[in-house]
């Protein structure tokens, strides 16, 4: 289950997922889940009382809650090292992201 699609569309997401696990799915529940973890409910709640998987160096865990911030917050360099560990995994899950990664990696050389 890719983020970017739970970002886009969180009930077809979760009803995809629930369907893979062959769980029925019950609307009026899943509404209440997905409203009562959204990315803004998470982050009243971090806000509220805390939220104790955060880790400790971590000014805000549940930041921006945005698909591909990674673009505004990693180097080239980091880029290239993550590209280079797990080119198998973005061929599988991210093909649209292989060039993209690739040209800004190479600007790390």
């Amino acid at each position: 289950m890719r983020y970017e699609d739970m970002v886009a569309d969180s009930a077809l997401a979760f009803r995809n997922l629930l369907a893979f696990l062959g769980v029925p799915v019950d609307d009026a529940k899943l509404q209440h889940t997905l409203k009562a973890t959204s990315f803004e409910a998470m982050q009243k709640q971090e806000r509220e009382t805390g939220f104790h998987e955060r880790p400790s160096k971590m000014e805000q865990f549940f930041a921006t809650g945005t698909a591909g911030g990674w673009r505004d917050k990693l180097t080239p360099a980091q880029v290239a090292r993550i590209r280079a560990a797990f080119l198998p995994a973005l061929e599988k899950w991210y093909p649209e992201m292989l060039d993209e990664t690739a040209r800004i990696a190479e600007g790390a050389a």
